[in-house]
């Protein structure tokens, strides 16, 4: 009896194995993007060069946005739900007049996506922001990713 339960371990463990393994190599072939931002932007409090990078889901909370100068990971925590735009690959940047801060990403077409905490510098700009103009509202700007 001992001998079947042990067949029974080393099967379901070797078909555990080969079915993560194989999850991990689809979702590695699949999840690099390009997009081209037209504008400077910071995310966290790195401030980034605008032009063509490619985005690459590196885990479920974590993006690499790299080009030829530059690669910065970008730590996505929160989940975050857009309906009116659930067909739209994209990031979303909240704009303060000339300075652009990467807060969303959407990778898949539908309306779930993540979203990155507010930085230091974003804060600082938005409070420098309303305190110079108290009329002042955050816009938010979407760059669409191919």
């Amino acid at each position: 009896m001992k001998k079947i339960n042990i067949k029974a371990f080393v099967l379901s463990l070797f078909f555990a194995i080969i079915a993560i393994f194989s999850g991990n190599a689809v979702f590695a072939q699949s999840n690099n993007s390009s997009v081209e931002i037209p504008f400077n932007f910071h995310i966290g409090n790195e401030m980034v060069s605008a032009g063509k990078y490619e985005l690459r889901r590196i885990s479920p909370n974590t993006f690499l946005l790299s080009n030829d100068s530059v690669k910065i990971l970008a730590q996505t925590p929160l989940t975050i739900e857009d309906k009116k735009s659930a067909t739209a690959e994209k990031l979303v940047f909240n704009r303060y007049g000339n300075e652009y801060f990467l807060r969303q990403i959407f990778t898949v077409s539908n309306s779930v996506g993540r979203a990155l905490y507010e930085s230091k510098s974003e804060k600082i700009t938005r409070l420098r922001m309303f305190d110079n103009a108290k009329k002042a509202k955050v816009q938010q700007v979407a760059v669409t990713i191919k």
